[in-house]
């Protein structure tokens, strides 16, 4: 997929107002109405980020002890190998759509962000999130780079799972896994997409963390800490908003 849609320079629509393409994302499907969702970010700025392909051929592998045979398609499929159970399967894929993300953000530089809390913004209603003490916590070390200054040193954080996070407060529907896209925001008009099934459908246990910090007024309360990426540009300081879409 990379390789793809990396042939074509994408023209972003809102890029006068805002140029990192971290809030892009990407729309894989068929004739048969199958859509899958992928952020350009796990795509580009990942570090395991190859994985995402449409096959030309299948090869069978069958456990020696398992009488089954596996049944092999006839036409090309999308595959993504970091994913834990296989949501985003299309069959014969005949369109890719880059899409923006579409909402209302602040157009100037605040420096002042700080937020006290989230909220996470759905179809069903909005949820604000106060208070994530009880979620798992975990430890992170790793290096980073960004794509304007390069070099960022040793990124050490501490922070909340994030799949977690949102599993505590919404009802995830397994059926629009696949489908939907996430786009977590700060009051200075910086946001990032996530697709949906990268967050909780993982099969390298990397997962996404929500770092809480001291709440400085330019730093912010919850920082989202995206340890996947091998480039730090979809990390989140004082997130204010997450708000999903599932794509039609």
């Amino acid at each position: 997929m990379f390789d793809i849609i990396n042939q074509k320079k994408v023209k972003k629509a809102n890029e006068a107002e805002f140029k990192p393409a971290v809030d892009l994302y990407v729309v894989v499907e068929n004739d048969k109405g199958d859509k899958a969702v992928f952020s350009w970010g796990e795509l580009f700025f990942a570090k395991d980020n190859f994985r995402t392909v449409i096959t030309k051929s299948v090869r069978a592998i069958n456990p020696s002890k398992m009488k089954m045979k596996w049944s092999l398609p006839n036409t090309p499929i999308l595959i993504c190998g970091n994913d834990a159970f296989n949501f985003r399967f299309v069959s014969d894929p005949t369109k890719i759509t880059v899409k923006s993300f579409a909402g209302a953000y602040s157009k100037e530089r605040i420096k002042e962000i700080f937020t006290p809390e989230f909220s996470i913004i759905k179809n069903d209603g909005d949820v604000l999130v106060k208070d994530i003490s009880g979620i798992e916590k975990r430890k992170f070390r790793g290096l980073g780079y960004g794509h304007g200054m390069g070099w960022k040193g040793v990124d050490e954080a501490e922070g909340f799972v994030f799949k977690d996070v949102l599993k505590n407060y919404i009802t995830l529907d397994e059926k629009q896994i696949a489908s939907t896209v996430i786009c977590v925001s700060a009051k200075d008009g910086y946001r990032v997409t996530y697709s949906l099934s990268e967050i909780i459908n993982r099969n390298d246990m990397n997962d996404f963390l929500l770092v809480e910090k001291n709440g400085s007024l330019e730093e912010g309360k919850y920082n989202l800490f995206a340890t996947p990426d091998f480039f730090v540009d979809r990390n989140v300081r004082s997130v204010e908003k997450i708000e999903m879409l599932n794509v039609k």
